[in-house]
């Protein structure tokens, strides 16, 4: 996992601009590439492989030069390829691998590929680059036009260090705003763009321009006869791939299934590891799922218990435990610095809580963390997938019009202003465009969980990147393998929708864990936020109050949101103290708006 950034194009060279604010990026070494058009740039944190051995920019056998961030997982799969196309190896890097595969097949090589990327690539005889960005959309790529040239890199920061950005987009305002997120390849920043999940481009350098465009993308193809046997075979093989390094693991251990499987296969072969599960000193209840926010504490704990486990222990030297309870007063402090590390805003309000446990997997000496997203939405985990249809999944011929109409009920976020808005027509003829590249008519329930890939980029993975980069250690997420992924999206609806909330993954896992692991509600790595909001009285109810807009010191954004719909929501809070997720929303956005000088036309 690294940094890379670099510029095309462009007369004055920037690349120590560039580089110097993404350090945490790659802290073992650093390297550059400089020639009259093409700049590139590289940070190391060092996996797999040596250091001396994992040196970029990457010079392959042609001559051609790469920079990389990411891992590729079926490395033995592709050398066997490329020996038998000629290729020689001199390391155990995986990025010697990338480089002789796009040397020797182009573009084609990225669909042979099992990895988490982005990479730049440089083919010199052709005078191109090759920008790419894996399939699931795990490893962050932005860039900008600049100067009648092109910038990029693996965070916004970087691109902020050669130019100002302070021109809100106000279409991906608009989205943020209506669905939380932002699933287009714009970001809130006026010409800032991203890489879209499976997205790989090409651009000429004598063109100055991207000239193709072509996508790595998983979807239903044929349905499958669902066997747990196959799925656990398929899920050992990825975990296993998933498991390659020479550094310590951490695992980020919920009480539910999906990290519960990673355990059970780390615990199997005897992988070192650092394991983490949160509860907090309190006894609230979570009132959306009638439970209490340590439920997932509770969890591990009595699972620990019934296998015999003592305390901080697994079953070697190598493999420890550790709780943590999230103290109240940690929440202000560590909020602050979340939402600087991810760039742009965000609704969540548990982001401060998944800032702390990478601090406290970098001190325990984790390099490499392992998290359980993508199961839910592989095997229908949640209860949106579980609704009563007017359609049944199992119908074919189905428009997306039909699917669309069914499945997205969703509330809008926020209340906007005439002219910032967009009514609940057009919000679903926009989820529509999101979900058309994923769509087969014949299997629209598979379609829709493979589509969903698109908000666990821009929700989960980009989450993970900045707070994981932020503590110089990579993350890792063994339900996006492609091979995982393409047989559970070919697992007929009937085994997800008819049977229970993840039934193929509960079946294929009955007999490793107690049967109530199966069937507990789901809760998530969450906090009582809210409430923690509600009964404050000192300065972080203060700083949430005076984000609010205040006569005579309005800005820019506040013009876009219906205000005096949000007085209510503002008198609410005052008065009898409820944090609305539309009032935090909108103090969040006013807030980043602020500290970078946004504006809004």
């Amino acid at each position: 996992m690294c940094g890379i950034y670099g510029h095309i194009n462009l007369t004055d060279n920037c690349l120590q601009q560039m580089g110097d604010v993404i350090d945490h990026r790659g802290p073992d070494a650093q390297g550059i590439y400089k020639s009259k058009n093409v700049n590139l740039g590289h940070k190391l944190l060092s996996i797999r492989a040596e250091v001396k051995h994992s040196k970029q920019p990457w010079k392959s056998d042609k001559g051609n030069i790469l920079v990389y961030n990411g891992e590729i997982y079926n490395t033995e799969e592709l050398k066997q390829i490329l020996v038998e196309k000629g290729c020689k190896f001199k390391t155990k890097c995986d990025t010697e691998i990338l480089a002789h595969g796009l040397d020797t097949f182009g573009v084609d090589f990225i669909s042979k590929m099992d990895s988490m990327h982005s990479f730049v690539y440089y083919d010199k005889k052709l005078k191109q680059l090759i920008f790419s960005v894996d399939h699931a959309g795990m490893k962050p790529l932005y860039f900008s036009y600049h100067n009648g040239g092109l910038i990029f890199s693996s965070e916004i920061k970087s691109l902020q260090a050669v130019r100002s950005y302070n021109q809100i987009n106000s279409m991906a305002f608009i989205e943020w705003c209506r669905f939380g997120i932002n699933m287009t390849n714009e970001t809130l920043y006026e010409n800032v763009f991203k890489f879209m999940p499976g997205e790989t481009k090409i651009f000429d350098i004598k063109e100055n321009k991207f000239i193709e465009t072509t996508w790595d993308r998983i979807q239903p193809t044929e349905p499958v006869d669902f066997d747990p046997n196959d799925l656990y075979e398929i899920l050992e093989n990825t975990m296993l791939e998933h498991f390659q390094g020479v550094h310590k693991f951490g695992l980020y251990l919920s009480g539910g299934i999906d990290s519960m499987t990673i355990l059970h296969f780390l615990l199997k072969h005897d992988i070192p590891f650092h394991s983490i599960t949160t509860g907090n000193a309190t006894d609230m209840q979570n009132t959306k799922h009638n439970i209490s926010y340590n439920d997932d504490l509770k969890m591990v704990r009595d699972i620990r218990k019934q296998w015999g486990y003592k305390d901080g222990e697994w079953n070697l030297p190598t493999q420890t435990h550790q709780e943590i309870i999230y103290k109240k007063h940690w929440y202000k402090n560590d909020m602050e610095e979340a939402w600087k590390t991810l760039e742009e805003p965000c609704f969540n309000f548990n982001h401060p809580l998944y800032l702390y446990c990478n601090k406290q997997m970098k001190e325990n000496g984790v390099k490499v963390t392992l998290s359980g997203d993508g199961g839910d939405e592989l095997f229908a985990g949640y209860h949106k997938y579980h609704k009563d249809f007017r359609i049944g999944p199992h119908r074919p011929k189905m428009k997306l019009s039909q699917v669309i109409d069914q499945i997205w009920d969703k509330p809008l976020y926020l209340k906007m202003a005439p002219g910032y808005s967009w009514d609940f027509t057009q919000c679903k003829k926009h989820m529509a465009r999101v979900m058309e590249p994923f769509f087969e008519n014949d299997y629209w329930y598979n379609s829709w969980l493979a589509a969903d890939i698109m908000d666990m980029s821009h929700r989960y993975f980009m989450r993970n990147d900045k707070f994981s980069m932020s503590q110089s250690m990579e993350g890792r997420f063994p339900f996006m393998g492609k091979n995982l992924r393409q047989y559970a999206y070919n697992i007929p609806s009937a085994e997800k929708y008819q049977k229970g909330i993840k039934y193929p993954l509960r079946k294929t896992m009955q007999d490793y864990f107690p049967r109530g692991l199966f069937y507990k509600e789901k809760t998530g790595w969450s906090l009582p936020s809210a409430q923690w909001l509600n009964e404050s009285t000192g300065s972080l109810r203060r700083d949430i109050k005076n984000l609010w807009p205040q006569k005579g010191e309005e800005i820019s954004v506040d013009k876009a949101f219906a205000l005096p719909a949000y007085a209510k929501f503002r008198t609410r809070f005052l008065v009898k103290g409820v944090p609305t997720k539309s009032l935090f929303a909108m103090s969040r956005i006013r807030k980043w708006a602020k500290d970078n000088n946004m504006v809004l036309y």
